[in-house]
């Protein structure tokens, strides 16, 4: 029983590792809601940040990322594969 979770640990962190290396950081502006003027921030994702990723799902505001109150992200820029 032992080896069997040690194995599986390994084999978990293993695999979240790969995950990891495969992301990509992107540069994105994010515009708010409010008054706040536009800001530049870097995202690491597997994926091509868009707009579908701003999280509004039961939340008081919308999140993208740990951004809060954001209604659209806009040029996004490929920094580091």
């Amino acid at each position: 029983m032992v080896i069997f979770v040690t194995m599986s640990v390994f084999v978990l962190v293993t695999g979240l590792n790969l995950l990891e290396r495969s992301a990509s950081t992107y540069q994105v502006t994010v515009v708010y809601c409010d008054t706040r003027p536009p800001k530049v921030i870097q995202v690491k994702t597997r994926t091509v940040p868009s707009h579908h990723m701003i999280k509004t799902y039961k939340l008081a505001v919308p999140v993208f990322m740990s951004e809060i109150n954001v209604c659209d992200i806009q040029d996004v820029t490929l920094i580091k594969e």
